[in-house]
Parts: C-alpha cells; structure tokens; sequence
C-alpha cells in the first residue's frame, strides 16, 4: 500500500500512472455497463483491472457507497485522489442517465493524455540516448588508444 501512494508522489511519473488506471478502470467499467452488467457487479469486476492498491481501496470505498445508495459521482468527488474532472463528468452522466458515454468520455481524455506524454518522452528520450552512445564509443575508442601512446612514450 506504502509502494502504491509513492508511485503517484513521483514528481514526473505520479500524474502519468494515475491517468492510465484511471483509464484502463473507466474503459472497463464503460464496457461493462453497455453490456448491460449492473453497476454494482460491473465496478466489482473493474477494481480488479486497477495495478495500484490505493486506487483499488478508494474504488472499493466507491462500491460501498453505491451499495448504500449513493452516487458514484459523490463518492469519487469526496476522495481527493481523483481528479475534478472524472469526478464531475462521472457525476454529470449519473445525473443524466448516460454513465457509459460520460466513462467513456473520462477513457479518452486520459488516454490521449497519456499516448501524448509517451510521445513527448520518447522524444526527449532520444537526444540522451544519442549522447549516452557517444560516451560509450569515446571510452571505447579511449581504451583503445591509451595503450598505443603509452608504448609510444616508452619507446621515445
């Protein structure tokens, strides 16, 4: 549990991890629910797509809630790990009947989000991957020559 709060605590990775599970639960639980699973036995199979503990606990808190007969909305608005914007278009579609579309509203977003910041580090990424490189192939080429000047040297 202590290794699923850090992982949202690191400070470039924290917001990527959290919208991918958020976006793997919301896809899951949209299929679900177009599939005419109740909701009930549709986030009870969903929490279990979820890696991270903590996000599975609060989910489940979520379960409670509904049981009792609450709102999804509510429940997830009251915890602070999700974000406003989950919270509030899960709310909107409760609201208005149409949960499915506004999950799989929430399943968009976070993966473009997520597809666009793989992008921007895989773009960052290769500048230092090319410099590593150069530093390898310079040690090398180092290692090599060192010994050849220094037989020089001994010669002269």
């Amino acid at each position: 549990r202590f290794l699923s709060l850090l992982e949202f605590k690191i400070p470039v990775l924290g917001k990527f991890i959290l919208k991918n599970e958020l976006a793997r639960f919301s896809r899951t639980l949209e299929m679900l629910i177009k599939s005419g699973i109740p909701i009930l036995k549709a986030m009870e199979i969903s929490v279990f797509v979820l890696n991270n503990e903590v996000l599975r606990r609060q989910l489940r808190n979520s379960y409670k809630d509904l049981e009792q007969g609450g709102s999804l909305g509510g429940s997830l608005k009251k915890s602070k790990l999700f974000p406003v914007f989950m919270s509030n278009l899960v709310a909107v579609g409760e609201e208005s009947g149409k949960l499915a579309e506004a999950l799989s509203e929430v399943a968009d977003v976070y993966e473009r989000d997520t597809d666009e910041y793989l992008r921007v580090l895989a773009n960052l990424l290769e500048p230092v991957m090319i410099l590593l490189m150069g530093v390898v192939v310079g040690f090398i080429v180092i290692a090599m020559l060192l010994p050849i000047f220094e037989i020089n040297i001994m010669i002269r």
